[in-house]
């Protein structure tokens, strides 16, 4: 995979090399993509499992974390990029999913009546190991989801967006283009 930038009014409006970013094959359609600049992370809501002292932690993300901004940019894709893209996520929500079924389950099992039989204690344990295969599974797949999707990235100036992860087809196609190239900042090549 490679990267490239492109000017931002460009990446915003879709006038980019109608090439798949991601298969490099000719594009069927533009796929809008949704970043959050700025502001605090999607990871900071965990502190919440950390109690009192992770509220706080959260609490004080969020009043002097920043503000954040949403850049939607519109990237070229295939259908099968596309397709593929949607069934990772639908993996990911069907496995999150799971997860807190096998929890509610647990904690259900867990709250019963005080004398527990055998076969109570197999299912609580066959629901603990459950939810941790389906948490594993969902931080897999999630991860997984989100390496497999164009990094997006503004400069500081916040005229040049930087995308990662592209097939160097596109990456090709954009640098070959003669519009704003020359201005554009000098990227490695992976």
């Amino acid at each position: 995979m490679s990267t490239t930038a492109v000017f931002v009014d460009d990446a915003v409006q879709g006038h980019v090399p109608y090439i798949c970013v991601k298969t490099g094959e000719p594009a069927d359609g533009l796929h809008r993509i949704h970043k959050t600049i700025g502001g605090t992370s999607g990871w900071a809501w965990l502190l919440i499992f950390l109690g009192p002292v992770g509220w706080l932690f959260l609490l004080a993300g969020l009043i002097f974390g920043g503000r954040s901004r949403q850049l939607l940019v519109r990237l070229p894709y295939s259908y099968n990029a596309l397709h593929r893209e949607h069934s990772q996520f639908r993996a990911t929500v069907v496995a999150g999913i799971g997860m807190v079924v096998s929890a509610v389950a647990m904690v259900i099992a867990l709250t019963g009546p005080t004398p527990r039989s055998q076969v109570r204690e197999t299912v609580i344990y066959l629901l603990i190991a459950a939810t941790v295969c389906a948490a594993i599974t969902t931080f897999v797949l999630a991860i997984r989801y989100s390496l497999c999707r164009p990094g997006i990235e503004l400069d500081a100036s916040g005229r040049w967006v930087t995308l990662r992860g592209v097939h160097p087809h596109f990456a090709r196609a954009v640098a070959d283009r003669p519009a704003r190239a020359a201005d554009a900042p000098a990227l490695d090549r992976e």
